[in-house]
This record gives structure tokens, C-alpha cells and sequence, in this order.
């Protein structure tokens, strides 16, 4: 089987990489400048509260298929005690270097172990399907899973700011190695978040 060279792959798509970078740095600053005045709060003692947030990501192709993006997710649940966020969270994603196209649906699950007080750090889980709609006409329902590390930007009894690094994985069926369109075990991310959960 004919392999791509990583290092041939990485300065092909170095102009999508920089792209990432400036998007990641531009998101980064719009979140600061958003949290610049908040101070750290309590946590409200024994009471569930609706919560609903929104991320904006970046992703980076760790598997050499050509589809790191950008995107956007919503989400709706409840916080409670340690429970940092549970709900399900909707996003869409848009691959910066063909026409594909990834829409994750997922339950997520935000900690930090702390159940009197936000924490600076915090872990992050998410799983569930990927409606992936592909170039070449393809269609893909695949398995989602995503996990990382964050840290709390800002936190205030009606909204905390965040940044997320971590891992994502969809398990594509079939992939592109160069021009030809093989079986495929899976497509690994690294991927970056900035978001607020209110």
C-alpha cells in the first residue's frame, strides 16, 4: 500500500495549518476580551440549574486525510455540584481543505471534582455519532468520541469561559490516501475549543 511521506503531508498543507493557528488565535482573543472582568465564584450549594454553552473549534488531521477544521457546537443540559455540565451538544464542522462536511451529535460530561467551588482545571468528555457528508458524494453515520483537558477562563454565578485541548476520533469507514479512496480505520484529531457555558 502506497503511504503518504509526513513530512511531504505536513508541508503540503502548511498554509491549512497556519489558517488553524490564526483562527485558533483570533478565538482565543475574543474569549479574553469577553472574560477580562470576571472573578472567580461559588458554586450554588445543592441545586440544579439549566445550563447551555456554545464552543467554536479548531482540528487539526492527525491521520494525513486531508480534513482538519473548523466549527462551531451548541449545547443544552443541567450543572450540579461537580458536575461541571451533562447534556447533549450539537456542532457542525466544516474541513478546511475540500468540501466535506461533519455534523456531531453527542452527550457531554464536564468535571472538575470540585463540588463547592469551579476549579481552574477541568476534564472534558464527549460521545456519540457523526453524520458525516463527504466529497465524492459519501455519506457517513461513524462513531464520535472526544476527550481533554481544560481551563476555566473566567467563572461568575451566570457564566464560566473556557479552553479545551484534547483528542477526537470518527470512526470514517473509508478514507483517501492521496487520489485513491480505501477502507479506513478512523480519522484521529487534535483539536482545540474556546467556549462559554452559561
Amino acid at each position: 500500500m502506497d503511504c503518504p511521506n509526513l513530512a511531504q503531508t505536513f508541508l503540503t498543507h502548511m498554509n491549512t495549518i497556519k489558517t488553524l493557528i490564526s483562527a485558533v488565535a483570533i478565538m482565543c482573543c475574543g474569549v479574553i476580551v469577553y472574560a477580562q472582568n470576571a472573578k472567580p465564584g461559588d458554586i450554588a450549594p445543592g441545586r440544579i440549574c439549566f445550563a447551555w454553552g456554545a464552543d467554536i473549534n479548531g482540528s487539526v488531521d492527525l491521520s494525513e486525510h486531508d480534513m482538519s477544521s473548523l466549527g462551531i457546537e451548541a449545547m443544552f443540559g443541567i450543572e450540579y455540584r461537580w458536575i461541571r455540565f451533562l447534556g447533549i451538544g450539537a456542532q457542525a464542522d466544516v474541513m478546511v481543505s475540500n468540501s466535506s462536511r461533519s455534523f456531531p451529535l453527542t452527550l457531554n460530561f464536564r468535571t472538575d471534582f470540585s463540588s463547592s467551588r469551579r476549579r481552574l482545571l477541568f476534564m472534558d468528555i464527549r460521545g456519540g455519532i457523526a453524520l458525516n457528508y463527504l466529497n465524492g458524494d459519501r455519506n457517513e453515520t461513524d462513531p464520535y468520541v472526544s476527550g481533554g483537558i481544560g481551563v476555566t477562563l473566567a467563572h461568575k454565578s451566570t457564566y464560566s469561559s473556557h479552553f479545551i485541548i484534547g483528542y477526537t476520533y470518527i470512526g470514517q469507514k473509508q478514507c483517501y490516501y492521496g487520489e485513491r479512496l480505501r477502507d479506513c480505520p478512523g480519522i484521529s484529531y487534535a483539536t482545540i475549543r474556546f467556549g462559554v457555558t452559561f
